[in-house]
Formats: structure tokens, sequence, C-alpha cells
């Protein structure tokens, strides 16, 4: 699963793991990504940080209520 509400990190991330053999789902928001969890087993999460709605540290607690055997991977591209 890949969440980020920046279309072309989003794409390019998805993009890069199906050219590597895997299955990926993408979402630009984490309200759907959330759904999409409580549904589908997934093997790892790539989120952004700074998203809109919810952010990615609240992403993550939400999604480790549900599994909190599902590692989480949490990306920005902001430095500070």
């Amino acid at each position: 699963m890949i969440v980020d509400d920046t279309d072309i990190m989003r794409d390019s991330l998805k993009e890069t793991l199906i050219r590597a053999g895997y299955d990926v789902d993408a979402f630009s928001n984490a309200k759907e990504a959330l759904y999409s969890f409580k549904t589908n087993l997934y093997s790892l999460v790539i989120t952004d940080l700074k998203m809109p709605q919810m952010d990615g540290i609240e992403f993550m607690t939400e999604l480790q209520k549900i599994s909190s055997d599902t590692p989480i991977l949490i990306i920005t591209a902001y430095g500070t």
C-alpha cells in the first residue's frame, strides 16, 4: 500500500514497485487507504508524513490498532 497526496510521488513509487514484481494499491489520502486496510491484507504500508485530513503519524496509529504486525514506512519530502 502506498499513501501519498502528491500524484507524481505516489505514481512513481507505484510504478517502481510494480516493475519490481509487487502488487500495489495506491491512495491519495489516508482515509481511503484506512478503509481498504480494514478489508485487505498488506505486507507493507508506505505513507507520506504530511497529508491533509490525516497525517502519516495519525494514519500509522490507526493502522496499528487494526494490525500491529504490518510494517509501516513513513516518508517525507520535507527537510525539517
